[in-house]
């Protein structure tokens, strides 16, 4: 990104990263977790395929009891995943029906893929019990598929909507055009999707916001009044399903209150006469405001 004070961004390949980490750790933002340890685990993953591939090349000619321990327990755990995602599919079901393009598509895929999991599961559960372990190997390897091609498939559609920065990227590009634009206190994120969706060359003022960051924004402003100021709103406006699950769940707290927009403009920017013109936000996902001086135009 090319800016008027600080450094750059180019290509598409970190915004690509970028909102994929974004989409990993959703849930464990509202649940006060971190992904630290997937970044840990990651580089260890050829070597465990290595390893298991190897474990399954030998049970042809060599296999105790353990190895079908081994069988069973996968089995379960892969039923314990079908419970899982059964649940999530039926949550998710639940927050996006009115907005769900093909809803029959969505159930028959889901009820497929969990019901064929189920089948191998159970198969292979029973073929490791009579020392059938090549034949329970593949029954884990369909179950496991058949999750990632059924109801994984519908979650990733449902929570990847909650991630479409590339919408607001081009609302953004619509609403500013042939006016000057600066970024004010935006994260890594913001700065690689204004980059590859709205324009590659913006005003920046760096965060964190405190006062003398808002007396830059003055600064600029002052120099160039036509300029607009994109900046990304606290919080996010859960849905009312996540919302009552979270108050299930215990952690309603991690959430905060429903969001009222009116109440939303920024304090920083009313010292500096600004106005939100524009608010975008996606379902229970990040939110961001056009700001400009003047009153207050419209919502998306």
């Amino acid at each position: 990104m090319r800016v008027a004070a600080q450094d750059h961004i180019h290509g598409a390949a970190a915004p690509r990263a970028i909102r994929a980490r974004d989409l990993r750790t959703d849930f464990g933002r509202a649940l006060g977790g971190g992904d630290g340890a997937q970044h840990l685990l990651a580089p260890a993953l050829p070597g465990a395929a290595l390893l298991l591939g190897w474990w399954v090349s030998e049970l042809s000619t060599t296999q105790d009891h353990w190895d079908v321990r081994a069988m069973r327990g996968t089995s379960f755990l892969l039923l314990l995943a079908v419970i899982v995602l059964a649940a999530a599919v039926a949550v998710l079901g639940l927050d996006s029906w009115d907005v769900l393009n093909a809803r029959i598509l969505y159930v028959a895929v889901s009820v497929l893929g969990l019901a064929s999991a189920v089948a191998c599961a159970l198969l292979a559960w029973h073929a490791a019990g009579r020392g059938l372990l090549l034949r329970a190997s593949f029954g884990l390897l369909l179950a496991y598929s058949a999750l990632l091609v059924g109801p994984a498939s519908q979650i990733y559609r449902r929570v990847d909507a909650w991630q479409d920065l590339g919408s607001i990227g081009r609302a953004i590009g619509r609403d500013t055009d042939g006016r000057p634009v600066i970024l004010f206190a935006p994260d890594e994120t913001t700065r690689a999707f204004i980059d590859m969706y709205t324009r590659t060359s913006v005003g920046l003022i760096p965060g964190p916001v405190t006062a003398q960051s808002a007396e830059r924004l003055r600064a600029q402003l002052a120099s160039n009044p036509q300029s607009l100021v994109v900046t990304q709103l606290p919080g996010r406006n859960y849905s009312r399903t996540f919302r009552e699950l979270a108050a299930r769940l215990g952690v309603g707290n991690r959430i905060g209150p429903p969001l009222v927009d009116d109440a939303e403009t920024p304090a920083w920017a009313s010292g500096l006469q600004l106005r939100i013109a524009h608010r975008y936000a996606l379902p229970n996902g990040r939110r961001y405001a056009l700001l400009a001086g003047g009153p207050a135009i419209a919502s998306r």
